[in-house]
């Protein structure tokens, strides 16, 4: 029963204050329309890509001598993904995006203004998304008002990131083969001495079992040598090899259709918020003069 009159109320008001509301309505209709229609067009393109085992480029798979030591796994694992999430929203993307692509001019953000770098900044988050999918897919997102522009720079993010994940894994290579140099340097120093001692030997300075214990000690060394140098080799290309870290299911497009604002939501949303709280108002004010009525 109290709902009842309380919603009779809701009418009363509306019914008595229907010129006011009217007028309340069109101004606001009028307004949103303007701001709608003023409001720039922004077109969205997206990236799809999976990050890419990273164990596929390694040595032992690229120069493996049985199908058996494949990794089971062609995507990364969730650790995989983290991390080029982790790239892609890190302060370095978004630094060579806003930089290359004159972000702070195309968002006419004026550089005197005060802390100019954290508005470009937020204007560029705000106007970009990465994030995994349902399907387990990264998507990288750009909206602007150029759909070119919008394109180009989800693509640029995706190739950036591939570019930046490499080097944990090239700096890595980089380390074995170094390692390898070393040791090759170390074990052919080893083996020009052994030669040398043996040379020294057949010329009489000493007896056959010495002379055979440095024979034996020579062919260890250079099957050792061998085995790294095939190592190093290995390394070398590996090193070498051209691979890409992130497997891109599609790449982004430039949009032949708006993306927001959607107008005609903007305006009928104004509308029935101006509605509402004017009736929400006029009620607080009926219940006002009510009140004052009776104390007086």
């Amino acid at each position: 029963m109290e709902s009842q009159l309380n919603l009779l109320d809701v009418f009363k008001v509306i019914f008595r204050y229907k010129v006011v509301l009217g007028i309340i309505c069109a101004v606001a209709l009028v307004a949103s329309s303007i701001v709608a229609l003023i409001m720039p067009n922004y077109y969205k393109s997206t990236a799809f890509f999976y990050a890419a085992n990273p164990a596929m480029n390694d040595r032992q798979n690229l120069f493996r001598e049985q199908a058996g030591n494949l990794p089971l796994e062609y995507f990364g694992s969730e650790k995989d993904v983290d991390r080029v999430l982790q790239i892609c929203k890190s302060g370095n993307i978004n630094g060579y995006i806003v930089n290359k692509y004159h972000l702070a001019e195309h968002y006419k953000i004026d550089p005197s203004s005060k802390f100019f770098h954290t508005k470009v900044a937020e204007e560029f988050k705000e106007n970009s998304s990465m994030m995994r999918n349902e399907l387990g897919a990264i998507e990288v997102t750009i909206f602007d008002t150029d759909p070119k522009l919008a394109a180009d720079i989800a693509n640029d993010i995706v190739v950036t990131v591939d570019n930046i994940n490499k080097t944990f894994f090239t700096t890595q290579n980089q380390k074995g083969i170094e390692l390898m140099k070393k040791n090759m340097e170390e074990k052919r120093a080893q083996l020009q001495q052994i030669t040398d001692t043996l040379i020294w030997l057949r010329k009489g300075n000493g007896g056959a079992d010495l002379i055979n214990t440095f024979e034996l000690q020579k062919k260890a060394a250079v099957k050792e040598l061998t085995t790294l140098s095939k190592l190093y080799e290995q390394y070398a290309a590996a090193a070498g090899n051209e691979f890409t870290t992130l497997n891109i299911i599609e790449p982004a497009y430039a949009a032949e259709k708006k993306t927001k604002p959607i107008r005609w939501l903007i305006v009928v949303s104004s509308l029935l918020i101006t509605f509402s709280v004017s009736v929400i108002v006029l009620m607080i004010r009926e219940k006002y003069m009510q009140v004052k009525s009776q104390l007086v």
